[in-house]
Order: structure tokens, then sequence, then C-alpha cells
């Protein structure tokens, strides 16, 4: 159930998350966004930065687990409530530009988050962020990196999904 759930947050994310955004800056008429995104998987913004420069891409995605609460098993069938990150890293040289794509990248990833109950599917995924405070987005901050020699800033999306696993 837990691996499912970031299993199938992954793939919504890694399939959806540039298209979202380059329709984001084309609708708002925005410049000086970078769009182009490698997500990283089940890593945290710290141990895949240094990944995104061997990869030639300024902005990276990690979706991890950060919690779930379940019941025991009950009659074979187990709902478990998890809250998974959504973890935007990005690097740049204007800070400005950087604000807007960190706000524009929170848009891209709630479209993927809408996504997940629609797409459930074998995941075993029954609710996402149904209720108020499911979904918290927290900007952890801009900062000028002087081994970068760019300002770096990081976005984390939490949110709660309800998972049903069949046990057998």
């Amino acid at each position: 159930m837990i691996y499912d759930a970031i299993e199938r947050t992954i793939t919504i994310v890694d399939a959806n998350f540039t298209t979202d955004l380059q329709a984001l800056v084309a609708a708002k008429g925005v410049t000086g966004v970078y769009t182009d995104v490698k997500v990283y998987g089940r890593r945290r913004a710290q141990q895949f930065w240094e990944l995104m420069e061997k990869d030639g891409v300024d902005a990276g995605i990690g979706i991890y687990p950060q919690q779930f609460d379940t019941p025991a098993e009950f009659v074979m069938r187990r709902h478990s409530r998890h809250q998974i990150v959504i973890e935007y890293y990005a690097v740049g040289k204007d800070p400005d530009a950087l604000a807007v794509q960190m706000e524009l990248a929170a848009e891209a990833i709630l479209r993927s988050i809408d996504r997940l109950i629609v797409a459930g599917g074998s995941s075993g995924i029954i609710a996402v962020g149904e209720e108020d405070g499911d979904i918290i987005g927290e900007w952890v901050g801009a900062s000028w990196n002087d081994e970068l020699r760019l300002t770096e800033d990081n976005l984390q999306i939490r949110f709660v999904c309800i998972a049903r696993d069949e046990l057998t």
C-alpha cells in the first residue's frame, strides 16, 4: 500500500508535470522560467540536487512518504492514510524568475495530485486531499548558493491519500 501509493504518484508526476508547467507558463505569458524537470523518484532535494548538474537540468522533483497511519488488518483489508511529499527544487540566475517558476511549479504539482484519484487504478488509492489541511505547501526558502553561483529554492507539497490494501 505504501509502495503502490508512491509508485502511482511518481508515475503521474513524471508523465504530466512538465506538460502542465509548460501550459501554465504559456497561459500566463511568463518568460524566463525553466520548464525542463527531472523526476528523481524516492529522493529528497538534498539527495538529488547534485544529480541535477550531472543530468544538465536546473530543476528536479523528489517524491517520498513522510508518514502513514493504519489500523491492524481487518477481514483481509486495510485502509491506510499516507502523507506523501512532492519536493520541487530549482536553481536559477534570476531570483525573480525563479520565484515565479516556484509558484507555477506548485500549481503544476497540484494538477498531478488532482489526477491521482482519477488514475487510482490498481494502486489502491481511494481518496486524495479531501479534507481541509490534507494538502499543504511550504516554500523552504530561496537562498544564494556560492558553490553553484545561483539562487536556489525549494518547495514541498505534502498531501494525504487514503489507500486500500487487499491482503492475502
